[in-house]
């Protein structure tokens, strides 16, 4: 006899050797569809818990006090519905598409076929408890997914290995989550205590949602970052030319810095890298608001618009280039060391700063100078050329 395509035979040590016959008796299933060979690398794990409630003693900070679940009293599995109720599940898991189940069966559908083959009982069954521990006496890995109290089961788990990996990007496994809560919303609809409510949980989610957090946070933490740099730049410059001036270099300054990490050093956004985009704002703006602030308060004037903003851009790179170039050289040898750091965070830090040490210094000193000489703010008064003194 061949087993079932949803129940593949286990090993010889694993079950009773009348374990294929009982897989030959089982109801017929439709063939498995062509999805459940497809395999990915380090697939993540859904697990559904039934029988766990969260505790709600969290801890802002720290380790928490005392446990972080407690068993419910209102899970009965001893009941033929509630036993019921748990296969079906696993049966619409495995059939539903958007879950992307890849596992053929789960311990409940195995348990189903093993107490025909073994103990020539038809599932459910009234002795749950007592059957349970003898199912679980054929292959000690079942144990996993039960939590024994005074030998009854008091709590259970069902697992599903999908295909999606555990590295899959965080819009990804945000989809498959949202799936999962439609699903299991499904699962507990009519069931009105908290209690009695089955909820899935798996390390994806929690990567996902971190992800998802993290981009979230950093985009608004960035816009509040240079919008207060603009504000800066305004303070100390008194003219919004000049403070656009600056926030325009600094966004051009955090792109190439951006485009260096994730395109040419192929590092992934997490949170050191969130780090260092959000606190070396400041840094960036410090070099652009020298020069900015030396092009205002310059008193040199010119025949023409032109003539004024180069003079006056002319000065202020003059008076602020050496103690740029000077700042930036220091800094650079200070954070020379971090790269031979043993430490991965360290050597990351010492990257950072030394890519937004050269960049603000160059953006600083060639490109901010091009942008005050284009479109610099002038002072009105205009110095007369010889030939119009004479007349």
């Amino acid at each position: 006899a061949t087993a079932s395509p949803w129940h593949p035979a286990p090993p010889p040590a694993s079950r009773p050797a009348s374990a294929p016959a009982a897989a030959a008796a089982a109801p017929p299933q439709a063939a498995a569809p062509a999805r459940r060979a497809q395999s990915v690398n380090n697939p993540v794990d859904v697990s559904v818990q039934l029988g766990l409630v969260p505790t709600r003693n969290q801890r802002l900070l720290g380790p928490p006090e005392g446990s972080t679940w407690e068993f419910s009293n209102d899970f009965q599995p001893e009941d033929p519905w509630v036993q019921r109720k748990m296969l079906k599940l696993c049966e619409d898991a495995i059939a539903r598409e958007d879950l992307k189940v890849m596992t053929p069966s789960c311990w409940v559908m195995d348990f189903r076929d093993w107490l025909l083959a073994v103990k020539n009982e038809v599932f459910p069954t009234r002795h749950f408890h007592q059957r349970i521990c003898e199912f679980t006496q054929s292959d000690i890995s079942l144990t996993r997914n039960f939590w024994m109290k005074d030998g009854r089961v008091a709590a259970a788990k069902i697992e599903f290995t999908l295909r999606v990996s555990r590295d899959a990007a965080a819009a990804d496994g945000m989809e498959v989550q949202s799936a999962w809560d439609d699903f299991m919303a499904e699962v507990n609809s009519g069931v009105e205590n908290e209690k009695q409510k089955a909820w899935h949980t798996a390390h994806l989610w929690v990567r996902s949602s971190a992800l998802e957090s993290i981009k979230n946070s950093t985009i608004l933490s960035m816009v509040i970052s240079v919008l207060c740099a603009f504000l800066g730049a305004l303070v100390f410059t008194m003219h919004p030319i000049l403070s656009g001036a600056v926030t325009c270099t600094v966004l051009c300054i955090l792109s190439c810095q951006l485009f260096t990490m994730v395109n040419i050093l192929g590092w992934s956004i997490g949170p050191i890298e969130v780090i260092a985009l959000i606190v070396f704002v400041g840094y960036s703006v410090t070099y652009c608001m020298h020069v900015a602030h030396s092009y205002a308060v310059s008193i040199l004037s010119g025949s023409s618009k032109e003539e004024e903003r180069w003079r006056r851009t002319e000065e202020a790179v003059q008076s602020m280039g050496g103690a740029i170039f000077g700042s930036a050289l220091t800094t650079a040898v200070s954070c020379f060391l971090l790269l031979f750091c043993t430490i991965r965070i360290f050597v990351q830090f010492g990257v950072v700063i030394l890519m937004i040490t050269v960049l603000s210094c160059v953006f600083a000193l060639v490109f901010l100078p091009a942008v005050l000489m284009t479109v610099g703010p002038c002072r009105g008064k205009r110095e007369e050329n010889p030939t119009q003194q004479a007349a």
